[in-house]
């Protein structure tokens, strides 16, 4: 099974950014990822096309499973 942590973010434009992260660790807390997110915020690192990254907005962790199928 394969995590990817979602963050979404506003930005300067009132639109909203997303940053994925794949390979997420089983025990990440929600205080590490929010922690995470201000620190993207507070250092304006990442530009985007609406603007830069302004404030956090959601985040979310994706679980995928991928099932190999043997058709041959």
């Amino acid at each position: 099974m394969s995590k990817t942590l979602s963050m979404s973010f506003l930005t300067t434009e009132g639109k909203k950014s997303s940053i994925s992260v794949g390979n997420v660790k089983d025990d990440v807390s929600q205080a590490e990822v929010k922690s995470t997110m201000d620190i993207i915020v507070a250092k304006n690192i990442f530009s985007t096309k609406n603007g830069d990254i302004q404030a956090v907005d959601s985040a979310s962790i994706i679980d995928r499973t991928t099932t190999q199928l043997d058709i041959k």
